[in-house]
């Protein structure tokens, strides 16, 4: 199993193999008050091969600030790789998105600054998604 891809959107989700995204590539959260919740989505594709299709899998967030340091607890949890659908023919990839939403009303950011979510899947880093918080400026009077 590979790491395809992975990004930040303000929305997500998966739906017969495809993935609907509103607002993706997302590396400035805008944020007025502190602690802000994060409010994002994390869309993640796998590609793998077919001897690894039904097996479940582990994966972690770990959201740290610009030191490393956690600033909430990690997001853990377990996901299947689907098998290959009769109709898809065998030289075809097999890939498996998801979108894990970071609740939008839970305060995890304690303030402006440079943080990262850490990617981990079966135990392994994956990838780490940089992003910065900001307080948004001020509109011309």
């Amino acid at each position: 199993m590979d790491l395809s891809y992975a990004f930040l959107a303000d929305q997500a989700q998966v739906e017969n193999g495809k993935v609907y995204v509103i607002g993706g590539g997302i590396t400035v959260l805008w944020r007025t008050d502190y602690p802000a919740p994060m409010g994002v989505t994390v869309v993640v594709s796998f590609a793998y091969h077919n001897m690894e299709a039904g097996s479940e899998r582990g994966f972690k967030l770990q959201i740290n600030d610009a030191d490393g340091h956690e600033v909430a607890p990690p997001l853990e949890g377990t996901f299947s790789l689907p098998p290959r659908q009769a109709h898809v023919p065998g030289s075809v990839p097999l890939d498996a998105a998801f979108a894990i939403n970071i609740a939008g009303n839970v305060p995890l950011i304690p303030g402006p600054g440079n943080y990262a979510i850490e990617l981990m899947a079966d135990g392994n880093h994956v990838r780490t998604l940089p992003f910065a918080v900001a307080v948004p400026p001020s509109p011309a009077e």
